[in-house]
């Protein structure tokens, strides 16, 4: 699935065309909390391989990190902790991070 192929995820849809359009969405059009949280990231934000990242840095180190849709969230989460011997919840997200 491409960044343009997100019909169920609004958020994620609403950032994908801003970046392709170049424009920067206002807070008035932004009212969840993770559509908030992206808008003060917005300068971060790019699209790779048809999906989009956000660009983080970890000390000298810039990575991209995939921003996945609300659908796929909790699966990435099971899945990271299951295949980590239940190392819990915590350590888990700093590893998908």
């Amino acid at each position: 699935m491409t960044a343009n192929e997100c019909p169920g995820d609004a958020v994620i849809s609403q950032f994908v065309q801003a970046i392709t359009n170049t424009s920067k969405p206002t807070t008035d059009h932004i009212t969840s909390r993770e559509g908030k949280m992206l808008l003060r990231e917005f300068h971060k934000l790019i699209i790779r391989r048809g999906a989009l990242y956000s660009k983080v840095t970890y000390g000298d180190v810039e990575r991209l990190q995939l921003v996945l849709p609300s659908a796929f969230r909790e699966k990435a989460m099971t899945c990271s902790h299951n295949g980590m011997e239940h190392l819990g919840r915590e350590h888990s997200t700093d590893v998908l991070r």
